[in-house]
């Protein structure tokens, strides 16, 4: 079936929005340092939890039962959540998110806020570049299937079923990357069926992310503002030519 006309969806099926600034900070930088950005965060964003990183280690020995070990390491930075835990920012010694959870509520919106807070990063980190840039949007549809050979009514790019296999979809799960040569933008896409087909409320995951690696990027707002641009319309494209009509209008 063709695929959907891209437009505003009023109930977008949008469960977390996530933009992404990955950087490159001096081995000496003190995670610390953003633990002193509470006060500039405690109006908005109240709740602030260290960030650790850990390995995690599995051992197989033949004829003995697999042994595992997990290290807890050091600090590497701190997560500070909104009262109400909707929006997260994560400053990392790695880089920053902003995380939005369900209810999205739009682009004008949600961009600044994470401008807003890569400019608290930037205060603190100081990074010299960006080394990429990415978004990411995590997409729960609940579709009203009931058997799998409905799923052609609600998306576009299913995976060819294998001649002689009985009855349709009851379950599915597929992972693309792309690459643009003429903009440099990456993207990876993710359907994942949850719940299954004959249950209660099956519904697809549709992950989909866009991003640019950079070698030396531009901190600054506006170098990354069209960029952010660009993948903005990568991501809806994907979006809207993932599903059809007949599943837009479910969101509208």
């Amino acid at each position: 079936m063709a695929s959907a006309k891209p437009r505003h969806l009023k109930n977008a099926p949008i469960t977390e929005a996530i933009l992404d600034l990955r950087v490159n900070l001096p081995k000496d930088f003190r995670p610390d340092t953003f633990k002193e950005l509470k006060g500039r965060m405690s109006d908005r964003y109240p709740k602030m939890e260290e960030a650790r990183y850990f390995t995690h280690q599995l051992q197989i020995t033949p004829g003995k039962a697999p042994t595992s070990d997990t290290t807890l390491g050091g600090v590497q930075g701190y997560f500070f959540r909104s009262e109400n835990g909707l929006d997260i920012a994560q400053f990392r010694v790695d880089g920053f998110s902003h995380n939005r959870l369900r209810p999205y509520t739009e682009w004008e919106t949600f961009f600044p806020e994470a401008m807003r807070l890569w400019e608290l990063y930037k205060s603190a980190a100081k990074p010299p570049f960006v080394t990429r840039v990415s978004l990411r949007y995590i997409n729960h549809l609940k579709l009203p299937i009931k058997n799998g050979d409905d799923l052609d009514d609600y998306l576009t790019a299913l995976p060819l079923m294998p001649p002689g296999a009985p009855g349709g979809y009851s379950g599915l799960l597929t992972r693309i990357a792309t690459y643009d040569d003429e903009t440099g933008v990456r993207s990876n896409v993710t359907q994942a069926l949850e719940g299954g087909v004959g249950t209660a409320e099956p519904a697809i995951i549709l992950d989909i992310e866009a991003y640019e690696d950079e070698e030396a990027g531009s901190p600054e707002r506006e170098a990354l503002e069209p960029t952010f641009e660009v993948l903005r319309k990568v991501k809806n494209d994907i979006f809207f030519g993932s599903i059809t009509e007949q599943t837009a209008r479910l969101f509208e």
